[in-house]
């Protein structure tokens, strides 16, 4: 809270233990102090929270629909079940926050400070995580089709069985980051980092690994490396024999 604080922000921070399903829905609530605050199931749709204090408040099943969340601080917020479609959480510190199973589609989390938040079963489709911070992250059975995730920050990350089809990760950095079992499937992976990534059972089809580099990486097989698009620029791990045909044939031995 703010000395500049509206009496209607004071009001809402006074009664933020008792905001249980209430109805905000287009509240200017910038820079407001509900940390710790009681707001599941609330509607927040389109409510304005650029800057807002939610550091370990329980949102969990609100509605937060086109909610503006600019620089909002919400390390260790439970949101799980929640509606964010559309939502700014642009520049956003979601540090070790619990986002399982909430709606992100159309999100908007570029430069977001996310490490150690937990994503796993969220839907992702279009979000934007451009340049991102989503270091130790949890996305286990997430959906990120489309996602924007160009030189997002993914070390360590946890993608197992993620779905990151069409998705853009143009440079990032996922060194050591655990894609098993996870759907590229059309992905733009070019130039980005793979260092130490286990690619375990990973469906590469049509991916475009030009430039990236794997060196390192754990189970990558010839037949991912066939269904891909890669270039002679594309380093892959010593196991991993290329012999160039042409410009774009090549024969994969292990």
């Amino acid at each position: 809270m703010t000395d500049q604080a509206n009496p209607k922000t004071r009001q809402f921070e006074l009664a933020k233990k008792k905001l249980v399903q209430a109805n905000l829905a287009g509240e200017d609530l910038s820079g407001a102090d509900l940390s710790g605050g009681s707001l599941m199931e609330a509607n927040l749709q389109n409510a304005s929270l650029s800057g807002a204090e939610l550091s370990e408040a329980d949102l969990s099943g609100a509605d937060l629909s086109g909610a503006n969340l600019h620089r909002a601080i919400l390390y260790r917020t439970r949101i799980r079940g929640a509606a964010l479609s559309r939502a700014n959480l642009s520049q956003a510190n979601l540090q070790e926050a619990n986002f399982s199973d909430t709606d992100l589609t159309q999100a908007n989390l570029k430069e977001a400070y996310i490490e150690g938040a937990d994503f796993r079963g969220a839907d992702l489709t279009k979000a934007d995580m451009e340049e991102t911070d989503l270091t130790s992250a949890y996305f286990s059975g997430t959906t990120l089709k489309e996602a924007n995730l160009v030189r997002a920050e993914l070390i360590a990350t946890d993608f197992r069985q993620a779905d990151l089809s069409d998705a853009n990760l143009s440079g990032a950095d996922l060194n050591h980051a655990n894609l098993g079992d996870c759907n590229l499937s059309r992905a733009r992976l070019v130039k980005a980092d793979f260092i130490s990534v286990d690619f375990k059972g990973a469906d590469f089809s049509d991916a475009d690994l030009s430039g990236a580099d794997l060196s390192y990486a754990k189970n990558l097989t010839c037949q991912q490396v066939q269904a891909a698009r890669i270039d002679q620029e594309t380093v892959l791990p010593d196991y991993i024999q290329i012999t160039w045909k042409s410009e774009k044939e090549f024969e994969c031995t292990e």
